[in-house]
């Protein structure tokens, strides 16, 4: 599966060398759990945001009036108006 909480235990798989079924996880500390989620997803909020850079940058060398409007617009825009 590809939820966040499954990439999480994958991420502390590779981190503490201990498979998702040890013991280990159960006797963790879990505002220390809770720190590494929440640093372990800013991580990925900051690799996706150095990704989408970089994909502006390179698509400004093809359309730069583009590139210059992705940067300076929000993603998404919401309102309670009904239009």
């Amino acid at each position: 599966m590809r939820t966040p909480e499954h990439q999480f235990i994958r991420y502390m798989m590779h981190e503490f060398g201990k498979l998702p079924d040890d013991p280990f996880y159960e006797h963790i500390n879990p505002y220390l759990k809770v720190w590494l989620y929440e640093s372990w997803l800013h991580d990925r909020e900051l690799e996706i945001d150095k990704l989408r850079h970089q994909a502006i940058l390179i698509g400004s060398f093809s359309n730069p009036e583009m590139a210059q409007n992705m940067l300076r617009e929000p993603e998404f825009q919401s309102t309670d108006l009904d239009e």
